[in-house]
């Protein structure tokens, strides 16, 4: 709850922030660091859509699970077995095969369809979901609302046997006319009918909003990891002899390190200027 508005009960810590403590933790655990980004992603999609009396109730949940001790999580479900990374883009969505939908209903939305690679699936109490009232024309018909789990006509199906981050789970969701209520709809075409604006282009900013508050701490989820093995590999060459002397020693080694530890400078710089350009024009 850290990175949770003050307002509401979080310590309001500001979202750039967030890479630095990402760096650590993934220099040491790939996994849990992975975690706590796909959770802050969840909330930051919720903060895209400009919805606060539903970020409100969210993070308010969160903030006070977290006082009992319990886990409260969050995960952000885009992916779906034809359509992954381009749905971040409205022309690329638009061209691509969308399968989960959204229906309008009395007092909220019915989903249908499935979400794929969810970071978080398994843990999460709540599910940031992409949806779309018309799949073959999805810029203009998108739904974003929360899903908790235990929702009627909700569950979570496989989880992907991954080679690494084992600690942070990937996971399929699967809705099955899951009734979503009002409440909990933060951005629907309907919502948006009073904005001089083409929906499209809505939905458009919402992604560029998302993307320019989580990339950086992608990056810094390579920084981290990256910097953990410069660490690692330091410290065996510093204790390694062979028949030439110390590793450390030895200008091939040095060359290695070298570029080894430029890399994860190199990377730290790329998300210390992202956030520098994020508090100047986001």
């Amino acid at each position: 709850t850290l990175w949770i508005p003050k307002i509401f009960g979080g310590k309001g810590y500001c979202f750039p922030s967030l890479s630095y403590f990402i760096e650590e933790v993934a220099s040491a655990c790939l996994g849990m660091a992975n975690l706590i980004g796909s959770h802050y992603l969840g909330i930051a999609g919720v903060m895209a859509t400009g919805n606060f009396a539903v970020l409100q109730w969210l993070c308010e949940d969160i903030t006070q699970s977290h006082k009992r001790g319990e886990l409260c999580l969050a995960s952000f479900a885009i992916t779906e077995p034809s359509s992954g990374s381009d749905t971040a883009t409205a022309d690329l969505v638009d061209r691509g095969h969308i399968c989960c939908e959204a229906k309008k209903v009395p007092g909220g939305y019915m989903l249908n369809g499935t979400k794929i690679f969810i970071s978080n699936g398994h843990f999460a109490k709540w599910h940031m979901v992409l949806a779309f009232e018309d799949p073959k024309n999805p810029a203009s018909t998108a739904v974003f609302c929360v899903v908790g789990t235990g929702a009627q006509g909700f569950k979570i199906g496989k989880k992907e046997d991954k080679m690494g981050q084992r600690a942070c789970p990937a996971s399929e969701l699967i809705f099955q006319d899951c009734f979503v209520p009002d409440s909990q709809i933060c951005l629907s075409p309907d919502m948006a009918k009073g904005i001089k604006k083409p929906y499209r282009e809505i939905y458009q900013d919402v992604f560029d909003d998302l993307c320019s508050i989580s990339r950086a701490g992608v990056c810094a989820l390579g920084a981290g990891v990256g910097r953990g093995v410069y660490e690692e590999t330091l410290k065996l060459v510093e204790e390694t002899r062979t028949l030439d002397g110390w590793l450390i020693n030895q200008e091939w080694v040095q060359m290695k390190l070298a570029d080894m530890l430029r890399n994860v400078l190199t990377s730290r710089l790329i998300y210390t200027e992202v956030n520098h350009a994020n508090s100047i024009y986001g």
